[in-house]
């Protein structure tokens, strides 16, 4: 469940895509549902710092800034 979350947050965060396109590419998601998804990412990075490793990690090696 993780990994699709944060999918949706760096789609939502770093390439700017809208919640109905971000729920149509993965797997015919509701917007209501991607929006949940991005908070509670965001949510989870103000204490979880392994994640915000994770997610730094992951955005430097695809090269999204």
């Amino acid at each position: 469940m993780v990994p699709r979350q944060v999918i949706m947050y760096l789609a939502k965060t770093k390439l700017h895509m809208s919640l109905a396109k971000i729920g149509q590419l993965i797997g015919n998601r509701n917007h209501t549902t991607v929006m949940h998804s991005v908070k509670r990412i965001s949510d989870q990075l103000k204490n979880d710092r392994q994640l915000l490793c994770d997610i730094n990690a992951i955005t430097k090696e695809a090269g999204i800034h």
